[in-house]
């Protein structure tokens, strides 16, 4: 019983953690465009309509897809 308090603990503090983490990025979001650039741009491949855009693609040993950049 113990052993699952403690992961149940140790769970509520990741969660709140990241609820910590979220709420900062929320709020450099709403108060900073070049914060929501930067967002745009590095997770949704954004760009400006004067600019050409390269993803390149990582691939292990075995030919499986692990990144993009």
């Amino acid at each position: 019983m113990t052993s699952r308090l403690k992961a149940l603990q140790q769970e509520l503090q990741e969660t709140e953690k990241m609820i910590n983490e979220y709420e900062s990025k929320n709020k450099l979001i709403e108060n900073d465009t070049g914060f929501l650039e930067t967002i745009g741009r590095n997770n949704y491949y954004m760009k400006r309509d004067n600019e050409d855009l390269y993803i390149f693609l990582k691939k292990d040993e075995n030919g499986n897809l692990i990144s993009f950049e």
